[in-house]
């Protein structure tokens, strides 16, 4: 028998042990129990479905790439989704991110015609329609139609953020920079108040954050074909799965309002008080808000952690040069599995904080740090009316 044979054979058997270990667990396992604390990750692996191929598109989007996104909105599935189906949020927020992306690129040809996909679908849907006339107004021959558009649905939606962004940045590059700046500068106080309101830290345990590491050292040692390394692995797994069964204590998970705002160092410290167990912290940011958080650190118990061994999620924020920025739409927050740093300690709560810098991204795209002078300032001036 040859070495690629023998090679082959022990992958199969690798392979098949992880599907008895599998098997056991459906078996082991309360169906609803199971689906529930595997999460979509292990369910996207059995049944794909549109969430599914949502989230896979929204990683591509994140580091700019948008073939895949438009290849998919023009797949046969995608194409019949209309408002009010039960898939239609999934391909909203395709549609969104889509425009996002090309707006960053300015690939206004390709935004003017995926924003009126998107409108067609919802006319009255506001971003729909900032995305829209900003594309129109970067056209030749609709230029006017763009700006005066942009400037209506500012009139009646003066809250939405995109709108007032890039009418703001119309009137910039048309020539009156005084009225730009004067609405930027309307919108920063505006804007101070909301970053610092609305803020929520959530903590639980997830079962696959807790089984993250040995999934992806299985993995590894099947291609390597190092059986009895798998074969450890999938032990690991196991006792992680008959732990989460059995203990009543993983089920458990909590949130608080944190309070933001800077010390006088200009540093922003949230935090509370957690089970030890817990293997997953977010952090809620306030609805379209455009910031960027920087100098980002974590600490257990007053002791720093290595932030490289933190697997981190981005949802409507993206990773930036070293720092983490909003989009400035939907519900941005950022999810931390934290299950690998060292959590020793003899009570059972940890004191978790994290520590971060922010600055404010204005309409026109300019940055100010969120310094304690800045926010006093702000919070002066609602103290007393102003």
């Amino acid at each position: 028998m040859s070495r690629l044979q023998v090679k082959v054979i022990a992958n199969s058997l690798s392979m098949f042990g992880a599907l008895l270990v599998l098997a056991l667990m459906f078996a082991t396992f309360n169906k609803h129990e199971f689906i529930d604390g595997l999460g979509s990750g292990w369910i996207a692996a059995y049944k794909e479905s549109y969430a599914s191929q949502a989230k896979d598109i929204l990683t591509e989007l994140q580091s700019g790439r948008t073939d895949s996104a438009v290849s998919l909105l023009k797949e046969s599935d995608w194409t019949k989704i209309q408002f009010g189906d039960r898939a239609y949020h999934d391909k909203k927020i395709v549609l969104a991110n889509l425009c996002r992306v090309l707006q960053g690129k300015k690939e206004y040809s390709e935004l003017l015609h995926w924003a009126a996909v998107w409108r067609g679908l919802d006319e009255r849907d506001v971003n729909a329609m900032a995305f829209w006339y900003q594309a129109l107004y970067h056209t030749n021959d609709r230029k006017e139609k763009g700006f005066q558009g942009l400037a209506d649905t500012r009139e009646k939606f003066p809250k939405n953020i995109l709108v007032q962004r890039f009418y703001a940045q119309a009137l910039f590059d048309s020539g009156e920079t005084v009225l730009a700046r004067a609405i930027a500068q309307d919108f920063q106080a505006e804007l101070i108040g909301r970053v610092t309101k609305g803020w929520k830290l959530h903590w639980k345990w997830k079962i696959r954050h807790a089984i993250f590491g040995p999934v992806r050292a299985l993995k590894q040692h099947i291609a390597a074909g190092e059986l009895l390394d798998a074969g450890a692995d999938l032990a690991e797994i196991w006792r992680t799965l008959l732990e989460w069964k059995n203990n009543k204590d993983l089920k458990k998970k909590g949130h608080a309002i944190v309070p933001v705002f800077p010390d006088q160092d200009d540093l922003i410290h949230i935090g509370a008080d957690i089970p030890r167990n817990m293997s997953t912290v977010q952090i809620n940011l306030p609805s379209f808000i455009n910031i960027r958080i920087s100098d980002l650190d974590l600490a257990i118990d007053g002791v720093s952690q290595d932030i490289s061994l933190v697997t981190f999620k981005y949802v409507n924020l993206s990773p930036d040069m070293g720092s983490i920025k909003t989009n400035g739409q939907g519900d941005p927050y950022l999810v931390l599995n934290i299950h690998g740093l060292d959590k020793t300690g003899d009570s059972p709560l940890m004191a978790v904080a994290i520590i971060f810098r922010i600055s404010l991204i204005d309409l026109l795209g300019h940055e100010e740090q969120l310094s304690y002078e800045l926010a006093t300032a702000k919070a002066g001036k609602e103290g007393t009316g102003q």
